[in-house]
């Protein structure tokens, strides 16, 4: 989806290489994540470590972790609880909370 730019990874969903997830409104949903890059939901479309001018760094800018069970900003090798709630914007991202531009985008569909 972002070919040329941040990681040369991607997450593979059911198979695809990074692809749209439509979610329903007010679902839960499960996400089993198997590899190394800390996997989470979230307002910002590039993911990634966010470095500011004054040396600080941001990890999982735009983390939408409300949603997730635990409440944390991102998961590597484990089960992530998301639950679709009227507060999300009906369009959002998955990412990786440690490499740029490896996910897509999700939307809440009626």
């Amino acid at each position: 989806k972002f070919h040329g730019k941040g990681s040369k990874k991607c997450f593979f969903i059911n198979g695809k290489e990074a692809p749209t997830i439509l979610l329903g409104p007010d679902q839960y949903y499960e996400f089993r994540n198997e590899s190394d890059e800390p996997f989470y939901f979230t307002s910002d479309h590039e993911g990634g470590i966010k470095e500011h001018t004054d040396g600080s760094r941001e990890e999982a800018p735009g983390s939408l972790a409300k949603n997730v069970v635990g409440g944390f900003k991102g998961l590597a090798k484990g089960t992530i609880f998301f639950k679709t709630t009227p507060d999300l914007p009906l369009q959002f991202y998955y990412q990786s909370g440690k490499s740029s531009h490896m996910g897509s985008k999700c939307a809440i569909v009626s």
